[in-house]
């Protein structure tokens, strides 16, 4: 899959987590293990099972898996991922559908993804944290 445009510097983290989450199951490691590694130094260790869930119903609802770019340009699934986590639209879905449970991992993983940063945000002494 051909990489997209260059990593926008907001979506950093983010991308990181997707390449470290790809790299973990391509070894056989431990996944959320070697995602908190990565996400840890940011005070955002917390989202390594919600990211880890995330991307699992991500490969899940596009039937294949998940393709990494290199380290300065996105994928179409990296942003993709990106995208869907950028999203102001909280809603929960209304009606079943096929990727109802991707739906949901999407609306948790937003949730979870405000408070971890909230919690930075104080643990940082009000220093931006940026996710997405």
């Amino acid at each position: 899959m051909p990489p997209t445009h260059a990593v926008p510097a907001g979506a950093s983290l983010v991308v990181a987590a997707i390449r470290s989450w790809h790299e973990a199951r391509r070894r056989a490691l431990p996944v959320q293990q070697y995602l908190y590694r990565t996400l840890a130094p940011h005070d955002c260790g917390m989202l390594a099972p919600v990211l880890d869930s995330l991307i699992r119903f991500f490969e899940t609802t596009i039937r294949r898996p998940l393709a990494v770019g290199s380290a300065d340009a996105l994928t179409s699934d990296e942003q993709a991922l990106v995208d869907i986590l950028q999203c102001a639209d909280d809603r929960k879905p209304s009606a079943p559908t096929e990727g109802l449970p991707f739906l949901w991992a999407v609306w948790s993983a937003r949730i979870m993804i405000r408070k971890v940063l909230a919690d930075a945000f104080r643990i940082r002494g009000g220093a931006e944290v940026v996710f997405v």
